[in-house]
């Protein structure tokens, strides 16, 4: 496993935020499928409305995307990490994952599952993942997927709607009480 890079700090890495840069995620999506899984395209739109979509880009170019969702768990499930081919080996997937953790510094961990048969289950390693287990794949064929997790904050934060939840139903639970 070689984890050499060669930064460059000439890319951006920012939330998705135009339709425009919709589009190149999904071309470059669409390089990629074949590693990637299938993802509908209604999917990336729904993850883009909600900026579940990071991009990277170089000179307007999108060379990198990760597109993830949150759960209650606490966890950024990451479903896609993708840098173009021509673009591998510049930070550019470690520099996507920074920014996942700093954007949401209150949840655990990062998730993702990877094949076992992928050359991406080495680069998870050399992200800091650390794998936690391995399971059966949903293929036909028997692969073997191996789960990944990157630890983002050891006291995980509820959210501002999540605490206004609780303290509502705390209080109706007091009164009920009562």
């Amino acid at each position: 496993m070689d984890c050499k890079v060669l930064n460059r700090s000439d890319v951006v890495v920012k939330p998705i935020d135009t339709s425009g840069e919709l589009v190149k995620v999904l071309e470059l999506y669409r390089t990629q499928k074949d590693v990637l899984g299938f993802m509908p395209e209604g999917a990336f739109e729904q993850r883009a409305e909600l900026q579940h979509i990071v991009v990277a880009s170089d000179m307007g170019e999108i060379v990198g995307y990760v597109l993830f969702s949150t759960n209650m768990s606490y966890e950024v499930r990451i479903a896609h990490l993708c840098v173009a081919t021509q673009h591998r080996r510049r930070g550019i997937a470690r520099r996507l994952i920074a920014e996942l953790k700093d954007m949401y510094l209150t949840h655990a961990r990062i998730r993702a599952n990877c094949r076992v048969d992928y050359e991406a289950a080495d680069a998870w390693r050399c992200l800091g993942f650390k794998a936690v287990r391995r399971f059966a794949g949903r293929k036909i064929d028997g692969s073997e997927l191996i789960a990944f997790s990157l630890a983002i904050n050891e006291m995980p934060q509820p959210s501002f709607a999540t605490r206004m939840l609780s303290s509502i139903l705390s209080c109706r639970k007091g009164r009920v009480m009562n």
